[in-house]
């Protein structure tokens, strides 16, 4: 199945599959230098949008002085999210590149996070994280 063909489809798939069909696409369009149309930076701010009711700098402060990080990847993403939408606001466009960086960091995240840490969550801000990414 095509790109194309797959995105159709995104919104059917689990949240880890989305999140890597999105990095597919993003280094597809950077790779061939594409100009997304309107309606693809739309599309994309409505997942910014729900990225963006995640609470990652609850979930990164939880990881002070304990995964130096995963508190850093919470904080960058958090300021790229913020950057992406002031610029969605601002001009309905967002920097390709900030976003594509943003999509690695969350999946960078959840890489680290799921190899070092499921299975034994006892912060109620990082349960909230995990419980959230689910429902996206």
């Amino acid at each position: 199945m095509d790109l194309s063909s797959r995105l159709s489809q995104l919104d059917s798939l689990h949240e880890l599959d989305q999140l890597h069909l999105l990095l597919e696409e993003i280094q597809h369009i950077l790779y061939h230098e594409f100009s997304p149309p309107a309606e693809w930076y739309g599309m994309r701010a409505t997942k910014l949008e729900c990225y963006d009711t995640l609470n990652w700098r609850e979930f990164a402060d939880t990881f002070y002085q304990k995964n130096e990080q995963l508190y850093s990847l919470g904080h960058r993403i958090r300021m790229r999210l913020d950057q992406l939408l002031q610029e969605w606001e601002e001009g309905h466009a967002f920097s390709l590149y900030t976003y594509g960086m943003m999509l690695n960091d969350i999946h960078a995240l959840w890489t680290h996070y799921s190899t070092h840490y499921v299975g034994m969550e006892t912060d109620d801000d990082v349960l909230d994280l995990i419980r959230d990414m689910t429902h996206l």
